[in-house]
């Protein structure tokens, strides 16, 4: 049998072969697989068209296999038996003694927040598992269709830039309230600080993936007021440095203030005006919707992002964290 005759193989009546080797018989291999003895005929006249071996020949009242047929029945067998202990293996996924590689996208400033703390979980609970983590790029979609790429965990406001929302599965993983962001003894807070004050300030704001976010704006808008900027910056951890560093003032979603505030030594202030909720949420490609291992990391990454801002990602929460959610 030639290279070119192999190749030309359907697979899928490969267990169909390895089934009237074993049986020497039409009609109790079709008995064994549930199908009919004429869909079993054809499969057989396929596969000696194919190879151009007759596989089993008439011997009296029985079938017989052929040389060739011989030949091929042990490592047809070991071929099958070995792709049918992968699918077992898969199934009975154990992300303990697993060495499946793991990967992640996030936004830049997340490395930082939510890395440490969801790094420490997988050391624990998958500890031979490889971690990938990647920062935002414009291909994640391909990347995520391909399978290079695992999962995308970002805010929410970025599915349009990133074209997530393009044949991908979602998950809202967190949603969480604003906090503004003063360097200590910042003028602002010699006096109560309300939408007026917060006005006056000069504020950093955020450009994710390229793209300013302009959901605060569009609400002080509605209210005739306009924010004066004084900074852009890629990310809320730059912009928590810069109001460290300046009279400038950041609003930032509630958990990364504060992760921020006992390393940077600054001050928080709930919103003084009512926002949309900052959601957060997780992508993939609905081809791994079922797998077993890509399933259990989903699950892992929800429930860690998820424990990381219920505990404030594991900073003290301010005095007034309580009243203003």
């Amino acid at each position: 049998m030639s290279m070119s005759q192999a190749s030309n193989i359907d697979l899928r009546l490969l267990p169909t072969l390895e089934v009237l080797l074993e049986e020497r018989s039409v009609t109790r291999a079709a008995a064994r697989l549930g199908v009919t003895q004429s869909a079993v005929s054809h499969a057989l006249r396929e596969l000696r068209a194919t190879t151009g071996d007759a596989l089993l020949v008439r011997s009296g009242r029985a079938m017989v296999p052929t040389p060739f047929a011989l030949g091929i029945l042990p490592p047809l067998q070991r071929g099958l038996q070995e792709l049918r202990r992968a699918f077992v293996a898969e199934e009975s996924f154990d992300p303990a003694r697993s060495r499946r590689p793991l990967s992640l996208a996030l936004p830049g400033a997340w490395l930082y927040t939510v890395l440490p703390g969801l790094i420490a979980r997988l050391r624990e609970q998958a500890p031979a598992m490889r971690l990938d983590v990647r920062t935002l790029s414009p291909d994640v979609v391909d990347e995520l269709a391909n399978g290079r790429l695992d999962l995308v965990l970002a805010p929410a406001e970025l599915e349009a830039p990133l074209n997530l929302g393009r044949d991908m599965m979602r998950k809202l993983v967190a949603s969480e309230t604003y906090a503004c962001v003063f360097r200590s003894a910042h003028p602002a807070l010699e006096h109560d600080f309300g939408l007026p004050r917060y006005l006056d300030c000069t504020h950093v704001v955020i450009e994710l993936a390229g793209r300013r976010s302009e959901r605060i704006d569009d609400v002080l808008k509605g209210m005739g007021g306009v924010r004066t900027v004084g900074l852009t910056v890629p990310n809320y951890l730059a912009a928590a440095y810069a109001a460290a560093g300046s009279d400038l003032v950041s609003t930032m979603p509630r958990s990364l203030a504060d992760w921020a505030a006992p390393r940077l030594g600054i001050e928080l202030r709930p919103a003084p005006v009512k926002l949309p909720h900052s959601e957060s949420c997780l992508w993939w490609h609905p081809s791994f919707q079922t797998d077993p291992a890509h399933s259990w990391w989903r699950q892992f990454v929800i429930t860690a992002f998820a424990g990381q801002h219920k505990s404030g990602s594991h900073a003290p929460s301010p005095k007034w964290a309580k009243s203003a959610t």
